[in-house]
């Protein structure tokens, strides 16, 4: 066991998902608006091929500019609560990632001189900014984007047999 894990593992958390947990829950809401947002974005992307065909099938009959107008005001909502969905994403984990890196200070500050002489500083900080640059990772995409890419594929799979459920059948069964 090298010095620097020695020093990592002095003080391990028994209970790591009940800490996430616990370091998630000031967020809360931001995480669940942004899940909220996903959701909504996820929706209308999966409104759009819908929207386009009613466009082509009616392209015979003439075009129906409230359907453009409709269409478009759909593909704009979507980029603007995607945005808007990751930017909360982004600020939720910077603040988090913000908060742990303190905490992690805070105690390397407090701990055993003896300990932390006897690993190299450069390894330290290299050890603390990656492991907290991976959970920024993980919290800024991983989280929400799991929920609501699950839930996008349900909502396709569900379209797929709205439209035509034998070419459903067929391409689950390729796949």
């Amino acid at each position: 066991m090298s010095n620097r894990d020695e020093f990592v593992s002095c003080k391990k958390d028994t209970n790591t998902s009940s800490s996430m947990f616990s370091e998630l829950r000031p967020h809360t809401v931001g995480l669940v608006v942004a899940l909220v947002l996903g959701i909504g974005v996820s929706g209308l992307s999966l409104l759009q091929p819908q929207l386009v065909g009613f466009l082509v099938n009616g392209i015979s009959v003439g075009l129906d500019l409230k359907l453009v107008a409709f269409s478009t005001a759909c593909l704009f909502l979507t980029a603007l609560l995607g945005a808007f969905e990751q930017y909360l994403l982004e600020h939720v984990s910077e603040r988090m990632v913000f908060r742990i890196r303190n905490d992690v200070a805070t105690k390397v500050i407090g701990a055993n001189l003896e300990r932390i002489e006897s690993v190299q500083t450069g390894e330290l900080t290299s050890a603390l900014g990656a492991d907290t640059a991976q959970l920024w990772g993980i919290l800024s995409q991983g989280i929400v984007e799991i929920i609501v890419q699950s839930l996008t594929l349900l909502g396709a799979l569900v379209m797929m047999f709205v439209l035509d459920w034998v070419l459903a059948v067929v391409v689950i069964l390729a796949v």
